[in-house]
């Protein structure tokens, strides 16, 4: 059971509403993993064009291309540069393939361990935002997630600032973290929470306005939710989008292998 998880418990034993937070934690979790759902969903297409390709090509380097070597050779020219580089490609996957299969194996346990150190987690996510298409889609989940949090935590009665230091840690990206313990710091010190918002360039203006309106108009958590059904909405376009967008890509990239 995550922190946040624990807090709505705690926070409905505390105001007699067990029954309401436990319903309120299915509906988010439900809401969660359809995000969680989509964007996985929209990957599993190209890694798998990916894997496809690369046993093709590999197959191709291995058995096909050394015949064409012995035609080449035959016909006493050096072969264009393209094509010998081709060839030693073959050359080096038949001879030396213990190298490829030990940085295949290597490099994803060492980008595993790097990513779980929190100067890693905070570099990938900081770059996976920057990625184009893709970085619309995680900021956009990003954001769902955390005005998700925040409106269930405040509608159950837990504290702005608690709310806020419990929605940084259970965002699942570590610049939006980031912005929340700095949001929060300002909260501290009696200043509204949209202000500090409002200075990030990461966040949009749309959230940063409602929120702003919320805090004048007593309805954070309302506003919160508006938010999270907005964005939901946008993350199902957005992944439609990049599904749509994945496949010429993906064949424009083939084609050109």
């Amino acid at each position: 059971f995550d922190k946040l998880y624990v807090n709505m418990i705690q926070a409905g034993e505390e105001a007699g509403i067990l029954d309401s937070i436990l319903n309120r934690l299915a509906i988010y979790m439900e809401k969660s993993e359809k995000i969680k759902g989509q964007v996985k969903g929209a990957m599993v297409y190209p890694i798998v064009i990916l894997i496809v390709a690369f046993i093709v090509i590999a197959g191709i380097l291995v058995f096909i291309i050394p015949k064409f070597n012995e035609f080449y050779s035959s016909a006493g020219k050096a072969p264009p540069a393209l094509t010998q580089f081709v060839v030693n490609l073959s050359d080096f996957m038949i001879h030396k393939w213990y190298i490829i299969i030990g940085v295949a194996i290597g490099l994803p346990i060492l980008l595993v361990q790097y990513l779980e150190t929190p100067e890693g987690r905070a570099n990938f996510d900081a770059i996976v935002l920057k990625i184009p298409v893709i970085g619309e889609v995680a900021l956009k989940s990003a954001v769902t997630r955390l005005s998700r949090t925040l409106s269930t935590l405040l509608s159950s009665g837990v504290g702005l600032i608690e709310a806020i230091e419990i929605a940084g840690r259970t965002a699942g990206n570590g610049v939006i973290e980031g912005i929340l313990i700095r949001s929060k710091d300002s909260v501290t010190q009696g200043r509204s929470f949209s202000a500090p918002l409002g200075k990030e360039k990461i966040i949009p203006e749309m959230v940063v306005q409602m929120i702003a309106i919320g805090e004048q108009s007593g309805t954070m958590d309302i506003m919160l939710g508006k938010i999270a059904d907005f964005y939901e909405d946008e993350v199902e376009a957005s992944v439609k989008a990049m599904t749509s967008l994945i496949e010429p890509l993906m064949m424009v990239f083939l084609g050109g292998i």
